[in-house]
């Protein structure tokens, strides 16, 4: 079964940090070296953003972990002492102090991956800003990228240069027709602007 092919974005992040790129491939760009390594500098910063939302997400499980298990401590101390706070009491007969502890330590565990894996992809970035800045020196070099802009730019103005001509044809048209309607006393429209 074949894969349907995304459309590419107009921007790609290619260095891997987050800052945007305009993207070859959406221009209609065949440059193999580059997209290849302007899609690893996607791919990486993608990687870093879900290892940062799953590290995000396990530290706030944890606070709420940590504040159950101090409210339930709180509430055996008080109901030691003779002392009732309902919610404080109610939090202490309803936390699973065994379980809450043995998640904390899973999380710790799983955080603990996570910045190494954090780390990890950091010094990727830093090993692609070197081969990203070496594709760009290279192309920069033989500098037949620019001769492709170049054309391409040269025919996206003549397609502009058409299109405002032919606006141009289409207000005149618009115009004519609006002096004979004043002619034959017919209200204009005002749309010859």
């Amino acid at each position: 079964m074949m894969e349907a092919q995304q459309t590419p974005a107009p921007q790609i992040i290619a260095d891997g940090t987050g800052v945007y790129s305009p993207n070859p491939r959406f221009y209609g760009f065949d440059w193999p070296e580059v997209q290849a390594v302007f899609d690893r500098g996607h791919r990486l910063f993608e990687r870093r953003s879900e290892l940062g939302h799953e590290q995000q997400d396990l530290t706030a499980e944890k606070r709420g972990l940590e504040n159950d298990l101090l409210q339930a401590q709180a509430g055996l101390v008080l109901a030691g002492a003779g002392l009732q706070d309902t919610q404080i009491s109610d939090a202490a007969t309803t936390a699973d102090v065994p379980k809450s502890r043995k998640r904390i330590a899973a999380i710790e565990k799983r955080l603990a991956a996570l910045d190494s894996d954090l780390a990890a992809l950091d010094l990727a970035v830093q090993r692609h800003k070197g081969d990203l800045e070496h594709v760009l020196a290279v192309a920069r070099h033989e500098g037949t990228h620019a001769a492709e802009i170049g054309e391409a730019n040269q025919n996206d103005l003549l397609e502009v240069q058409d299109l405002e001509a032919r606006a141009q044809q289409v207000r005149a048209r618009i115009g004519a027709r609006e002096q004979l309607g004043e002619l034959l006393g017919i209200p204009t429209s005002g749309l010859a602007a």
